[in-house]
């Protein structure tokens, strides 16, 4: 992609403004990160290009701004893959580094509500690679029937040997 066609992808803004927005771009197009190492998707650097962190709520800041609702959602979704076991995205990263020490609030929630409000159904979800076959899971087990009568510990087994018999339970006899 150029940077004309690039540039179209953001939204539009009134003429007064069409300076501003024209210098900001170029700014987020010398602050792309290709893919590579830890980066799945494009990214956008921090805050300056000799900077190489990229940061996690600034690709939601970003993917606001676009015009383009593929690359809108493929800018808000490109910390996903690094996702940890927990849930939690990185903080920040680079080709060869993720940092997963701070929290954030739900930032890339918000920003996804606002997307939807905006783009509507051209937003649609990044595709996804297959989910691997699953196995059919093995039948449930009968779970094994308790015993009629637990068993008496071997102690209390010998002491009532040991008694008086017990009397006769009485039992109910049909009418």
């Amino acid at each position: 992609m150029n940077y004309e066609e690039w540039y179209e992808m953001f939204v539009p803004v009134a003429p007064e403004y069409e300076e501003t927005k024209r210098k900001a771009v170029r700014f987020i197009w010398e602050s792309r990160a290709e893919p590579g190492g830890y980066i799945k998707e494009p990214m956008i650097r921090f805050s300056k290009p000799p900077e190489r962190n990229c940061f996690s709520w600034h690709q939601v800041y970003f993917a606001l701004t676009m015009s383009n609702a593929d690359l809108a959602a493929a800018t808000l979704m490109n910390m996903f893959p690094n996702q940890d076991e927990f849930g939690e995205l990185p903080d920040l990263m680079t080709e060869d580094y993720i940092n997963i020490t701070a929290t954030k609030p739900p930032i890339h929630g918000y920003g996804l509500l606002r997307m939807m409000e905006r783009f509507g159904d051209r937003l649609a979800p990044p595709q996804a690679a297959p989910a691997p076959p699953q196995t059919a899971p093995a039948p449930p087990q009968a779970a094994p029937a308790p015993p009629q009568t637990a068993p008496a510990p071997p102690q209390a087994a010998l002491a009532q040997s040991q008694a008086e018999p017990a009397p006769p339970q009485a039992t109910l006899a049909p009418p």
